[in-house]
């Protein structure tokens, strides 16, 4: 049988894959590619107009990667008065896309697979398409109703932000439904959004990390404790995440571990500058190799309060062999035991003893990072992804 022609949309590039996006964005795009001919639109703010950079194992057809600027707000905000859109919907100025697809409409696509759901509200009705797949792997109503259960912060800005996201709540709700109706199938990274998303057309594909080699010697390296959270901060769950870690949990730790360090690794880490002032918060920012940071730290601590999908930074650090401290929202989703894979916690003292407990010695993390590993080497290699892929685009399973 001949390949299917396909198009896939992507909200960020896939290359360099350092971050769990681009992550997602390269395992898809390497998925697609073995069972489908494929053309590929990057839609990122600030993207330069020439073809973006493929994974290792992709090839497309045609590729281009366009800027989605942001539009003026008097026009934004009519846009979700009168359509009824949410903000990240109506801010950005879609007509390059558009225009692009328009250019590429001599061809009526065997399946559209957009990356993202304001992909698929945007741009759907301007490509044809005999099967439409959209990624849900951040499910937002659950996104807005964890950071509505967070205590409220002071000031006027945040109450301002928190009555924004009531009103999304329900936009975001009424678009999942239409899209759930509208799309062959809805992919999701966990049983658990499944659930949440619901319908008989939604999908699994998980979030992966690429095999590295083996894990490192589970032993902690020498020197003070390090505490190491690795994120992109430009996304306000992370950040919201790292001045918890900072303010709240590492206070707790310097009781038990004077010399202990806290490192946030990542890129918009220019955001967090203030926690640079307590004592033994080290704000690193994006370096070229995470993993050199994953090789001298004690514990990777992902301190998540609130957010979508699932955390690619769990699965980074299993894969490298790092003992792991979260939250119970930083493994939602993931098949990991508590106690078996790593620990969880949500109380700052909580969070500190396990991080204190495990940056103590071998003794105690040993088993825990061989099994941490297991999981990964089973269930988070880019393999199940891609299988995962396979099955929906030549069988149509879900």
């Amino acid at each position: 049988m001949a390949r299917p022609r396909a198009l896939l949309t992507l909200a960020d590039v896939p290359v360099p894959a350092d971050s769990g996006k681009r992550l997602r964005a390269a395992a898809t795009l390497q998925g697609l590619c073995r069972v489908a001919d494929v053309d590929v639109l990057v839609l990122a703010p600030g993207a330069p107009g020439t073809g973006p950079t493929l994974p290792e194992g992709a090839s497309a057809v045609r590729s281009a990667q366009l800027d989605v600027p942001l539009r003026r707000r008097i026009a934004a905000g009519s846009t979700v008065l009168v359509k009824r859109v949410p903000w990240q919907m109506a801010v950005r100025d879609w007509a390059a896309a558009r225009r692009r697809l328009r250019d590429w409409s001599s061809l009526r696509y065997d399946l559209v697979w957009f990356g993202a759901m304001d992909h698929a509200v945007c741009l759907g009705p301007h490509v044809a398409a005999g099967r439409v797949v959209v990624d849900a792997d951040d499910v937002e109503t659950a996104k807005l109703a964890g950071f509505l259960a967070l205590p409220p912060g002071p000031g006027v800005g945040v109450r301002l932000e928190r009555l924004q996201r009531r009103v999304e709540l329900p936009l975001w709700r009424s678009i999942q439904a239409e899209l759930g109706r509208r799309a062959d199938v809805v992919v999701v990274c966990s049983e658990l959004d499944r659930a949440r998303f619901g319908g008989p057309r939604t999908a699994v594909v998980p979030n992966t990390y690429p095999d590295l080699g083996p894990a490192r010697p589970a032993r902690r390296p020498a020197g003070p404790a390090v505490l190491l959270v690795v994120a992109n901060f430009e996304y306000e769950p992370n950040a919201d995440g790292a001045r918890f870690a900072a303010r709240d949990v590492f206070g707790h730790v310097r009781r038990r571990l004077p010399t202990a360090q806290l490192r946030l690794v990542g890129r918009g880490a220019e955001h967090l500058t203030e926690l640079s002032a307590i004592d033994g918060v080290h704000v690193v920012g994006h370096v070229e190799d995470v993993g050199d940071e994953l090789a001298r730290a004690s514990v990777a601590l992902v301190p998540v309060r609130y957010g979508g999908g699932t955390r690619l930074k769990v699965i980074e650090a299993l894969a490298r062999g790092v003992p792991v401290v979260s939250t119970t929202l930083g493994v939602e989703g993931l098949d990991v035991v508590p106690g078996t894979h790593l620990e969880v916690a949500d109380d700052p003292e909580a969070l500190a003893q396990a991080c204190a407990d495990l940056a103590a010695g071998p003794s105690g993390c040993e088993a825990m990072v061989l099994a941490g590993r297991a999981l990964y080497e089973r269930r988070y290699r880019p393999e199940v992804a891609w299988e995962a892929i396979e099955r929906i685009v030549c069988h149509g399973s879900v």
